[in-house]
């Protein structure tokens, strides 16, 4: 043990989601976390979802270190030689990079590597001094501006982040779906896509510029308004009674296809789906996973004039779980296949709160809307009143007396944001007010006193 050698704070650094050790385990032995991120930020690329995907790393580190500031350990200022095409990153790009880890939770941000090394694998690893020897290239002048603003955010450090949403991404629930064989073929874990899931689900409350924590299935729900459960296969007696007990209490609960299937040793619940023993909760019965082709024809259709406020078609992809209603209130059907008019988004009451089962893979937009109308029902504060613009990424940090709003554009061209009250950018140091510009690439971070 590193312990008993010394008295020193202890850390590693983590690589996001990595596949084959569970790193809430690890963050137990830990003193903070830190954490590794190369994301593939390229105009070519999907750069929308490679934002969302590590915004959601950053708020996963933030949580495995129990909402205390991370750091983010490695990351590129320049192109990742082991990427298929390590194409440059644009001016103002690795400076958006690091502000996001700053936005979700991270208290300092540095690299790997320092010097570019002259052999080996990592020659043509981004690094902070080129081949070339010398301050004079454009990377490292990006560095030290960007150095230099740190020093501007010194109001951030220590700050928290006030999420009353979670997401639970389970280690062992992943394990446990993708070394089965079904539903889909071990070899084929893109149609489980459960990371994937999770960041769907993740981005559908951040684009609204709503905190999400990130949970496993272990940790404590209390505090939370909203619990959402992507995918979650493995549930145990323990997990079952704690989420009875956050719905009895008040809570939202949003299940989706392939829940509650296996127990902790992987073996299939009996007595139906979802298990153990959580039908009467979602007042429903899952009892046949379709396991869709792409050509496949599937969609749910909104029932007319629902609480909701939620209307039209969207399309289905990959699964649809066929389920009955034992309790549960109907709010979407399908409508196509033979179980089409058959049931696809559930409500039921217990308690205090409601338990929802979403039986089937939407495309975002669904997901989106569904966010939006549960948000606005449990009156959670977001962090503008008005829509984001496209490419704008928002989140918060706040202590006791001020909010930090990060405004990040990682779209080309400029953009134009809305804001309920003013504040003080601390990059430039002046006064704001409501409509604020973003260049293309640009950032903000707005100091105001609490709401």
């Amino acid at each position: 043990s590193v312990r008993a050698h010394s008295s020193l704070p202890a850390t590693t650094n983590l690589m996001g989601f990595f596949p084959t050790l569970d790193y809430w385990r690890l963050c137990e032995q830990l003193d903070f976390v830190s954490n590794d991120a190369y994301p593939l930020l390229h105009e070519q690329a999907d750069m929308g979802r490679e934002v969302d995907q590590f915004a959601m790393v950053h708020d996963l580190m933030r949580c495995m270190g129990g909402g205390r500031p991370f750091i983010q350990m490695e990351a590129s200022p320049g192109p990742t030689n082991w990427m298929a095409r390590p194409k440059l990153k644009r001016p103002g790009m690795h400076r958006l990079e690091m502000l996001l880890a700053i936005a979700h939770g991270a208290d300092g941000t540095m690299y790997f590597q320092w010097r570019k090394s002259r052999g080996c694998h990592e020659k043509f690893h981004g690094a902070v001094v080129d081949h070339v020897g010398t301050e004079h290239t454009r990377m490292f002048r990006e560095i030290a501006t960007y150095g230099a603003e740190l020093d501007k955010l010194e109001p951030v450090l220590g700050t928290g982040t006030a999420a009353r949403v979670a997401l639970v991404a389970d280690w062992e629930a992943r394990w446990a779906l993708e070394r089965s064989c079904g539903p889909g073929h071990k070899e084929q874990d893109h149609i489980k896509d459960y990371l994937g899931t999770c960041r769907d689900w993740h981005a559908a409350f951040s684009h609204l510029g709503v905190a999400v924590d990130i949970c496993e299935r272990r940790s404590d729900f209390g505090g939370y308004d909203i619990l959402v459960l992507p995918q979650l296969f493995l549930i145990d007696d323990d997990t079952a009674q704690r989420l009875r007990a956050f719905v009895a209490g008040g809570g939202t609960l949003v299940a989706t296809q392939l829940t509650g299937i296996v127990d902790a040793t992987n073996r299939c619940h009996l007595g139906g789906w979802p298990g153990p023993d959580l039908r009467d909760l979602f007042g429903v019965w899952a009892e046949e996973i379709d396991v869709l082709y792409p050509e496949d024809l599937q969609s749910i259709a909104l029932v007319p004039d629902n609480d909701l406020g939620l209307a039209g078609t969207f399309t289905v992809t990959d699964y649809a779980d066929r389920i009955h209603t034992q309790g549960a209130e109907v709010l979407a059907s399908y409508t196509h296949q033979f179980y089409a008019q058959q049931p696809a988004l559930t409500r039921n009451r217990h308690g205090e709160g409601s338990a929802w089962y979403l039986a089937a893979r939407t495309e975002p937009a669904f997901l989106a809307a569904l966010a939006n109308a549960l948000v606005g029902q449990t009156g959670i504060s977001r962090a503008t009143t008005a829509p984001l613009p496209e490419g704008v990424h928002a989140a918060r940090r706040c202590d006791t007396q001020h909010e930090y709003l990060f405004l990040l554009n990682f779209a080309r061209h400029a953009r134009t944001v809305t804001l309920d009250r003013a504040g003080r950018d601390l990059l430039s140091g002046k006064q704001t007010g409501t409509q604020l510009r973003l260049d293309g690439y640009g950032a903000l971070v707005i100091e105001r006193p609490l709401g």
